[in-house]
């Protein structure tokens, strides 16, 4: 059985504003959840995003497991991100975004579809081949996106969001009866699968130097389906994904995990 997992989305260098100061990290949301996965599985994990000529591509040389076989560098443009985290403010520092090109088929037990900007999921999708397949919203995607999300939504089996994001999502209730909904919050998760409700939360949580929550969304959800591939376990998924998260917090982006790894699987264990 294939338990391959293909992470879709982008990959930036973030410049994030904290009370502390400036700070770079190289991040972005495939990237996160490609770093977060690798921890919890020994499968292939495709990347699959498009670099900008001055990411530090280099940095996977040393990794185990993380391919980027489908991931293509662009000479010309670079993918940065503003991220103020003082005042909640995000932008974008390139005039484009950088489009994720797939020029042959990327096969995978699972493939994750970022429906953000630069991800051009129906046009990738003739070029996947999956078992399972799952999505996660943003605020501007549920209107700059929404035709494509009620297309997901017909193939996918599970969906990444927020409180807010998923309200929004219910008002359209019959589109999006399949999916399974995690939804991520300060005091845990919830999933919502068919008419049931589980709230997932930390039995104990680990100490950390609070750093950053850039990334923390994306590698919860690298986490997540790290475990829940594996495992086929929902529950577990989502305290696996939060322990990960919240040793996130740590520094600024997710390179700092490789670091910890040995801790995180001790934590995961406790819960």
């Amino acid at each position: 059985m294939n338990k391959s997992i293909a992470f879709i989305g982008n990959a930036s260098i973030d410049e994030i504003t904290t009370a502390r100061g400036k700070f770079t990290s190289y991040g972005g949301s495939a990237v996160n959840s490609s770093l977060a996965a690798s921890l919890l599985t020994d499968e292939s994990i495709y990347l699959t995003t498009a670099f900008g000529y001055d990411y530090p591509t280099h940095k996977f040389d040393s990794l185990k497991g993380i391919s980027l076989e489908f991931s293509r560098i662009d000479e010309m443009a670079s993918n940065r991100f503003l991220i103020n985290e003082v005042d909640d403010t995000l932008s974008f520092v390139n005039e484009k975004y950088l489009d994720i090109i797939l020029n042959k088929q990327l096969i995978a037990g699972h493939v994750h579809l970022s429906c953000r900007k630069g991800v051009n999921p129906i046009q990738l999708l003739s070029a996947l081949h999956f078992d399972s397949l799952s999505i996660d919203v943003m605020k501007f995607s549920l209107t700059t996106m929404w035709e494509d999300i009620v297309t997901l939504a017909k193939k996918a089996t599970v969906c990444f969001c927020n409180r807010e994001e998923y309200q929004t999502l219910m008002e359209q209730r019959e589109q999006m009866k399949s999916l399974t909904f995690i939804v991520t919050h300060r005091d845990g998760v919830d999933i919502f699968s068919g008419d049931s409700e589980i709230n997932v939360a930390l039995k104990s949580v680990p100490e950390i130097d609070f750093q950053s929550t850039t990334g923390a969304g994306d590698t919860f959800l690298g986490g997540f389906l790290a475990s829940y591939t594996r495992y086929g376990d929902l529950h577990k998924a989502a305290l696996s994904g939060q322990v990960v998260a919240k040793y996130s917090l740590a520094a600024f982006g997710n390179w700092h995990l490789y670091h910890m790894k040995d801790e995180i699987l001790k934590e995961i264990n406790k819960q």
